[in-house]
């Protein structure tokens, strides 16, 4: 009888480790898939902020275009009202000067769009670069990067 009873509590004992054991798994397992969870929200933040980002330099970008057709047209209409005062001699060098300008403004929008579409790229891969790093190795490989100038 006394035996029975040391295997009863043997077994008792082992249930209840394997309980316990069997708690702390889920626990350890609800924690790992908060963490993920959280995790995720960020990096969609992240994407969200990035977006709103390229939305805002897409709106600048267009104001400026705006404004330089804007010019532009002022300086047509000031152009024309030139020609119109001057003799017919002069109207071709205007015609001229007015092809000229046009011309200029059209290689300055040209360029102003290429240099936002290049800056809008180095932004996007350097934000991308940035969520692939970790906070803190990027932070150590910095100061490791500050010590190295520094020698």
């Amino acid at each position: 009888m006394f035996v029975m009873m040391m295997l009863m509590m043997k077994m008792m004992m082992m249930m209840m480790m394997m309980m316990i054991m069997m708690m702390m798994m889920m626990i350890m397992m609800m924690m790992m898939m908060m963490m993920m969870m959280v995790v995720v929200v960020v990096v969609v933040m992240m994407m969200m902020m990035m977006m709103m980002m390229m939305m805002m330099m897409l709106m600048m970008l267009m104001m400026l275009m705006m404004m330089m057709m804007m010019m532009m047209m002022m300086m047509m209409m000031m152009m024309m009202m030139m020609m119109m005062m001057m003799m017919p001699t002069t109207m071709m060098m205007m015609m001229m000067m007015m092809m000229m300008m046009m011309m200029m403004m059209m290689m300055m929008m040209m360029m102003m769009m290429m240099m936002m579409m290049m800056m809008v790229v180095v932004v996007v891969e350097v934000v991308v670069v940035m969520m692939m790093m970790m906070r803190r190795r990027r932070r150590r490989g910095r100061r490791r990067r500050r010590i190295i100038l520094h020698c």
